[in-house]
């Protein structure tokens, strides 16, 4: 019996594993790009390392972005940087050196962070040498998570919220005229997201144990609005996302979206990691910023598992189509090495440098190789990109492997929209799930804009790898993918 796959769209996305997905989907990808042109699939630009002479040397966990085209970072070890942006240039330099920072942002033209239980702030354009204050302290000094309410700034501290007003008063739970109840003290707060005029808070249940928390607050009663429980361990980030709520929970890549009642589970960080790696597939609590209409976030892979590390997509560029999750921006570590495994990826921002014509939009994340013996450190842009990902490629489900049946696959067709000068489009196959692939020979027929291939091949399942190579800032564009096979009973 004939029978044939035909994938003519990629807007499903990644799907959790290589035997099942929505309609659309793919089961791995590096470098791909499916919300610019929806429809087709292609590279993504390549982020480039800013900080090439290593001013930034260590992880930042929590960045600011200010409106003076100025962001800090602020590092695991105590060191403040900043990252000015003017003219279409990055500069990066060190401004202060502190205590390891559990927490930061912007308020009422001042920049706040957390070292211990203290609360320091300085004035966005102050000066770094004789502007800092140590504004005041909070009750805790383990996870101190910021969110701009505009009318308070809200600090996580251990079981409760403090905050800060417009007058300044920094109040130790609740806000001034509203004293928060506390969670459970086995819990601690570790992300914030503001949710209309309300906030969402991710927790951890201390002492390794599975089972945290998701509460809202309203600002104005005196205790959580909500409470729901989350079958993870912590929740780690929420991801910013338009006009959609979603966070990341636990060690193992797991997505949960949140619809202002109950959460789902909703999609997950496809890698596997078997029980005995103790390593974590997470999201810092500020790897998360929107770009362009669609969301970013970073996936940290503690694990020795390969796959996961880097920035993913998660978004739709309009109503008609699936939200889909992509691995678009790999770190520009993994680009050159190849490697994405025990790699951290820190704060990530969105910001626009308002010095050029037409004004520069950008996106940066902070990363850290823990792979030699040495850790290695960078600050990756997309900003005025002018190369795209290479290699970049995605993997197909496995075709045909729902059937015990015999196959013979054969007629390989890869439609493509775009193929310019100089770049091209390899396809290679996993048989019967093997680790390692095999290059095929394709013919370009280009009155039809079509590669094809007649190989045949026996074959219980076949995934197969469509790998494009870019030039420069040109990529090739895929649109379509289709092969068939004839299957035999075994019987």
């Amino acid at each position: 019996m004939e029978k044939f796959f035909n994938q003519t769209n990629f807007s499903g996305g990644l799907s959790e594993s290589d035997l099942i997905g929505s309609p659309g989907s793919f089961s791995n990808s590096f470098g791909i790009d499916i919300h610019t042109l929806p429809g087709v699939i292609q590279a993504s630009w390549e982020p480039q390392n800013k900080d090439e002479n290593h001013i930034i040397e260590e992880l930042c966990l929590f960045a600011v972005d200010t409106s003076t085209g100025t962001s800090f970072w602020f590092g695991n070890s105590g060191t403040i940087y900043n990252v000015k942006v003017s003219g279409g240039v990055m500069s990066f330099g060190t401004v202060y050196q502190g205590g390891a920072v559990k927490g930061a942002g912007e308020f009422r033209n001042f920049v706040y962070w957390t070292t211990g239980q203290n609360v320091h702030r300085i004035k966005v354009n102050g000066n770094w040498t004789t502007d800092v204050v140590a504004y005041g302290s909070i009750n805790s000094a383990t996870y101190n998570p910021m969110v701009n309410m505009r009318s308070h700034l809200l600090i996580g501290s251990g079981t409760t919220l403090a905050s800060v007003d417009d007058t300044g008063t920094i109040t130790a739970s609740g806000i001034p005229n509203v004293t928060l109840a506390a969670i459970p003290e086995n819990y601690q707060i570790t992300c914030l997201q503001k949710y209309g005029i309300d906030v969402l808070v991710g927790t951890k249940l201390t002492g390794g144990a599975t089972g945290s928390k998701l509460y809202r607050w309203d600002l104005a009663s005196p205790t959580w609005i909500q409470d729901i429980d989350v079958p993870e361990t912590s929740v780690n980030c929420f991801l910013l996302t338009p006009n959609n709520t979603y966070f990341q929970a636990g060690q193992k890549g797991n997505l949960y979206s949140y619809n202002g009642i109950s959460i789902a589970p909703y999609k997950k960080i496809p890698i596997v990691v078997p029980d005995n790696d103790s390593g974590n597939v997470m999201a810092y609590p500020q790897s998360s910023a929107n770009f362009g209409s669609i969301g970013y976030f970073g996936i940290t892979n503690q694990t020795v598992q390969a796959g996961a590390a880097g920035l993913y997509a998660l978004g739709r560029k309009n109503n008609s189509y699936p939200i889909s999750l992509s691995h678009q921006f790999p770190s520009s570590y993994s680009i050159s090495t190849g490697s994405t495994t025990k790699l951290h990826i820190g704060a990530v921002i969105s910001g626009i440098d308002a010095t050029t014509t037409p004004p520069s939009p950008f996106l940066l994340f902070n990363w850290r190789n823990n792979n030699t013996a040495s850790a290695t450190y960078g600050m990756d842009a997309i900003f005025n990109p002018s190369i795209k990902c290479n290699p970049a490629w995605f993997e197909t489900q496995a075709i045909g492997a729902s059937s015990p049946n015999q196959k013979t696959f054969q007629n390989y067709n890869i439609n493509y929209r775009a193929k310019p000068t100089n770049t091209s489009i390899a396809l290679s196959y996993f048989k019967n799930f093997s680790s390692g692939s095999i290059v095929m020979n394709l013919t370009d027929k280009t009155d039809y804009n079509k590669l094809v291939s007649n190989q045949k091949i026996d074959a219980g399942a076949m995934k197969f790898r469509i790998t494009l190579t870019s030039n420069a800032d040109k990529t090739a564009e895929i649109s379509e993918f289709y092969t068939d096979f004839d299957e035999r009973s075994i019987l």
